[in-house]
């Protein structure tokens, strides 16, 4: 289930302000809470990996490209609100795809054969600047951790392989008041990140290691409580 119902829910129930225009009952008009639920628009991701063995001014990289619409990790946020425009807060993020096969001649039960996921945890903070009734710019600094795993699960011989990035970059972006202490989120998001290998065990790859960056688009709902 989506969480913008019940953000979009809140925000109708939040006590209302006690002045119109700026002030406390307003979104960052002084502390509080931030809640947020976001998703990707338009994403573009761009991975590879570089082996150790080789000489440095000759790498060997493996590199894919990603393009996609509404097909990344949804996101959570929670921020505290400062006042003056200001919020520090941390992120989570989590999907997950699974495939299964089944024998129809046997009628033998759906069998688990992959899994993937990502699990995103970050630290994160902004800063609000009123750009006009109803608007402001915010600037979100964002610093954590990006973990996939991905792999067959039903044969030893394919052990799923986990990569494990350290991400840093943020978003610029506009908050549109909706009702009061309700907004809707539109950023320009760019993620860089530095990753290693593990393997089923927990080893690390000490060969290979890992890059990204991606650029997206995201929208989102947040309510202040």
């Amino acid at each position: 289930m989506s969480l913008a119902p019940l953000l979009l829910a809140a925000s109708l129930l939040s006590p209302s302000a006690s002045a119109k225009g700026k002030g406390k009952g307003d979104d960052d008009g002084g502390v509080g809470i931030r809640l947020k639920f976001s998703t990707p628009v338009f994403a573009m991701a761009n991975f590879w990996v570089e082996n150790a063995d080789v000489e440095e001014d000759d790498p060997v990289k493996a590199k894919s490209r990603t393009v996609s619409f509404f097909n990344q990790p949804n996101r959570f946020e929670a921020t505290y609100l400062l006042g003056e425009g200001a919020e520090v807060g941390a992120i989570l993020g989590y999907s997950s795809t699974r495939g299964w096969a089944e024998n129809k001649e046997t009628e033998a039960e759906d069998t688990l054969i992959s899994k993937d996921t990502q699990a995103t945890i970050a630290l994160t903070g902004a800063y609000n600047i009123a750009l006009g009734e109803g608007a402001k710019l915010f600037i979100q600094p964002i610093i954590g951790v990006d973990t996939f795993t991905t792999g067959l699960v039903d044969n030893g011989d394919n052990e799923p392989l986990k990569t494990r990035f350290v991400v840093y970059g943020g978003d610029v972006g506009v908050r549109l008041r909706l009702f009061k202490r309700a907004t809707f989120d539109i950023a320009g998001e760019y993620l860089l990140g530095n990753g290693a290998f593990f393997d089923a065990e927990g080893e690390k790859d000490e060969d290979n290691t890992g890059k990204y960056n991606q650029f997206a688009i995201r929208g989102g709902l947040s309510v202040r409580i």
